[in-house]
């Protein structure tokens, strides 16, 4: 089985309901890209699998951040911190995305979880994707190359995404899930289970 760590805004926030919305309104105006066969979340790590000693390795990801956020919760429970920044909505080579500053001790936390196993690789932890297609999907890849859809994209998203909420601290949580399965089409899902999930 393969596994991944995701920041992801509280399904409940403004914020998360936006995204989800401009999922909704772009799929019925401009057709289905990857970034829809996902829940709306930041990758703190890339999938990876666990090949042996499985058990053990899930238990050690959780305690270590069971143990990150307990020593870090006087500064996460700040009124006035916000452990994650929402800098813009920018397009960067045919991708639609969130920008993010996020608390750098998040960073040292993913790249703690990666020396736990070689095949867990460490993300950037600094967008939220809303549109992108890779060369698997050609007829998607060109559309969204197209300067005009992409900038429609861009000013609908700036136009429904909630940042406000989300820029006063706003909830997030980390979710450690188990992937059940990849979708190899664009109109359809990836499949996860969720393992644990974390408030921050």
């Amino acid at each position: 089985m393969t596994y991944i760590l995701y920041l992801e805004p509280s399904k409940t926030s403004k914020f998360y309901k936006s995204i989800q919305n401009f999922f909704d309104q772009t799929l019925k105006l401009y057709g289905p890209n990857e970034a829809l066969q996902y829940p709306p979340h930041c990758s703190m790590t890339g999938f990876f699998i666990l090949q042996d000693d499985i058990q053990r390795k899930i238990n050690q990801i959780i305690e270590l951040i069971d143990l990150f956020l307990e020593s870090h919760k006087n500064e996460i429970s700040n009124s006035s911190y916000a452990a994650i920044q929402l800098k813009d909505i920018i397009c960067i080579s045919a991708r639609l995305l969130i920008s993010l500053q996020v608390y750098q001790p998040l960073h040292q936390l993913v790249q703690l979880i990666s020396n736990l196993d070689s095949n867990i690789r460490p993300k950037r932890i600094d967008h939220i994707s809303l549109a992108y297609c890779s060369n698997s999907f050609a007829e998607c890849r060109q559309k969204l190359n197209n300067n005009d859809i992409m900038q429609n994209m861009l000013e609908f998203a700036r136009e429904l995404i909630e940042f406000d909420e989300a820029n006063g601290g706003g909830s997030w949580d980390i979710v450690f899930y188990e992937n059940l399965k990849l979708s190899q089409k664009l109109d359809e899902q990836h499949i996860f289970r969720e393992i644990k999930r974390w408030r921050i």
